[in-house]
């Protein structure tokens, strides 16, 4: 283990039953997190992508996130899965996550690569953070990019990154 608190936004994003943030809330709370000397977060938001010195964004085939998205999601169909609050049952939420991921490669998708539109790969990390001011981006598509992903990652904080935290 790294020793990096690891976050996941949904506690960040909704209320119990499923009520969403007051924007100005999930923003506060988003800039907290951001701005500790460490962290990861697993999520797709502009704040994070700004204040991030690594970002690897998996970009795997939508019939893995869907598969995903159920495994992780059915067994708490008819209640809250622990990292979530109280009475945010997967089954009120579930038809919106699918359509998510069903539009994700032609809503959300471009947006991330806009952000972020380099791809390292083949290049050592001390190199490219000699080229460029700007976060380290791991655009992994398939899985000899995930290979080379993690010898990076691996050669910034060490043998303590392991594949945990490259899903």
């Amino acid at each position: 283990s790294l020793g990096i608190q690891r976050f996941n936004l949904d506690q960040v994003v909704w209320k119990p039953g499923w009520k969403k943030t007051p924007v100005a809330e999930r923003d506060a709370r988003i800039d907290s997190i951001v701005q500790r000397d460490s962290w990861i977060v697993d999520v797709v938001s502009k704040a994070v992508l700004d204040k991030a010195d690594v970002i690897v964004f998996l970009d795997v085939p939508r019939w893995r996130c869907i598969r995903r998205a159920l495994r992780r999601n059915l067994p708490y169909l008819f209640r809250s899965r622990p990292e979530l609050p109280a009475r945010c049952p997967e089954v009120l939420i579930l038809p919106t996550l699918l359509r998510i991921i069903w539009r994700f490669n032609r809503h959300i998708r471009p947006g991330i690569l806009e952000v972020r539109p380099g791809v390292v790969s083949g290049v050592s990390t001390m190199q490219c953070a000699a080229l460029s001011s700007e976060p380290l981006f791991f655009h992994v598509h398939s899985d000899a990019l995930r290979a080379v992903c993690m010898n990076e990652l691996i050669s910034l904080y060490g043998p303590s990154f392991d594949d945990r935290h490259v899903r």
